[in-house]
């Protein structure tokens, strides 16, 4: 997630551990940081691992591993569902 969305959110990420990842436009500054809990739905997964890139991008938060394998992704015709799987 971007810096801005965490701190739309009230999580303040320089408490978090800072690296670099590479974009397609250049290295940048990301923060590590752990989610007390992500929910989507009915669907809530506590200790969650989390990356704050700085700044406003990108436009979306994606979801990352550290919460999908916790869930079953099933699509039926033009549906996606998701299921938590424990």
């Amino acid at each position: 997630m971007s810096g801005a969305h965490a701190a739309q959110i009230g999580i303040d990420y320089r408490e978090g551990i800072k690296s670099f990842a590479r974009t397609a436009a250049a290295t940048v500054p990301v923060w590590q940081v752990t989610l007390d809990n992500v929910s989507i739905g009915g669907i809530k997964v506590p200790n969650v691992a989390a990356t704050v890139i700085e700044g406003s991008q990108p436009h979306d938060v994606l979801l990352g591993n550290s919460f999908l394998k916790y869930t079953h992704l099933q699509r039926i015709g033009n549906v996606m569902e998701l299921k938590q799987k424990f």
